[in-house]
């Protein structure tokens, strides 16, 4: 169920809210582009997520759930974006504490994507793993599949020091 971006609600907490295989899984797809949208909303429909947000502005998204919205379990990041990139959109959320997953989607470069993720881990935040665009049905699969819940997530994650960052 595709459902764009609505700046009526701009200002009010989002409902991220969804099932899944028994149990609620919050995902929120956050790309600039309509048509990725569309893409990732299909694939996730197609692996057994229904439901699954949408937006387009990192920005708002923070507003929105430093206004006390709910946050989602798992986050599809596109790291280019105008207004807010994806960078800047990962920085305010650890400083919101955010405990879910992130998913980081880009056609950036397989360097620039390692470190970012690098960058995640050392904010304390999980990182399940990297999407290249286009994206595949079996590479969203397979990163969606690593998914937990955000109490098993914290007790495996790998913390990064300022050592391994500058690897």
């Amino acid at each position: 169920l595709y459902r764009p971006p609505n700046p009526e609600r701009a200002g009010h907490p989002a409902r991220f809210r969804f099932q899944t295989r028994g149990s609620a899984i919050r995902i929120l797809v956050l790309d600039d582009e309509p048509f990725m949208h569309r893409v990732l909303v299909h694939m996730l429909a197609s692996l057994g997520f229904p439901e699954v947000e949408t937006r387009d502005d990192g920005a708002a998204t923070l507003a929105e759930l430093a206004a006390g919205a709910q946050a989602p379990d798992l986050i599809l990041l596109d790291l280019n974006m105008p207004r807010m990139d994806g960078i800047e959109f990962l920085r305010g959320l650890a400083e919101q504490g955010y405990a879910g997953s992130v998913v980081l989607v880009s056609a950036e470069g397989e360097r620039v994507l390692q470190m970012t993720e690098k960058l995640v881990q050392a904010h304390r935040m999980e990182v399940l793993g990297h999407l290249r665009k286009p994206v595949s049905l079996a590479a969203l699969a397979a990163i969606v599949q690593k998914w937990r819940p955000a109490s098993a997530a914290s007790e495996k994650a790998e913390l990064y020091g300022p050592e391994a960052l500058r690897a």
